[in-house]
C-alpha cells in the first residue's frame, strides 16, 4: 500500500511538474507581434466596443479615425506599437479628448462617463505596465 501512494505522489509530482513546464512563456521578441500581451478585460471590451468601435474599425466612414487607429489591428502589432496606443489612451482619457466634441454633438450619448474613462484608464494602465516589463 506504501508502494502504490508513493508511486502515485511520484506520477502526480512529474505531471504538475511537466504541466508547469509547458507553461513557461516564451522570451517576447518586442518587434514581433504579440497576441496575447493585450488583454481584453470584459468591462473595457463593453466599453470599446460601445463607445470606440464604431470610428475606429475598418468598416468605419471616418477616414480620419480609421488612419489614426483601429481596434481590429492592436493585438496583431507589434509589442512597442501596442504600448504606445496605451500610453497615447491613457493621455486622450486624461485629457478628454474622445470622442471629439464635433462628434458628440451629434451622438451625445457616445459621451465617456466617468465611470467608464476610469475603467479605460484601469485597463490601459495594467496592459501599459505589463508591455514595458
Amino acid at each position: 500500500m506504501k508502494t502504490t501512494s508513493l508511486i502515485f505522489l511520484v506520477a502526480l509530482a512529474s505531471s504538475f511538474l511537466f504541466i508547469r513546464a509547458q507553461q513557461v512563456p516564451s522570451p517576447v521578441n518586442p518587434q514581433e507581434p504579440v497576441d496575447t500581451v493585450i488583454n481584453y478585460a470584459v468591462e473595457a471590451r463593453a466599453i470599446i466596443d460601445q463607445k470606440c468601435f464604431g470610428c475606429h474599425n475598418p468598416e468605419a466612414k471616418n477616414e480620419k479615425a480609421k488612419k489614426k487607429f483601429m481596434w481590429d489591428e492592436l493585438p496583431k502589432s507589434a509589442r512597442q506599437n501596442q504600448l504606445k496606443v496605451m500610453n497615447d489612451l491613457l493621455e486622450v482619457l486624461n485629457e478628454g479628448k474622445m470622442p471629439p466634441e464635433k462628434f458628440l454633438q451629434f451622438k451625445p450619448e457616445a459621451k465617456l462617463t466617468e465611470a467608464e474613462s476610469s475603467t479605460l484608464w484601469a485597463w490601459a494602465g495594467a496592459n501599459a505596465k505589463k508591455l514595458n516589463q
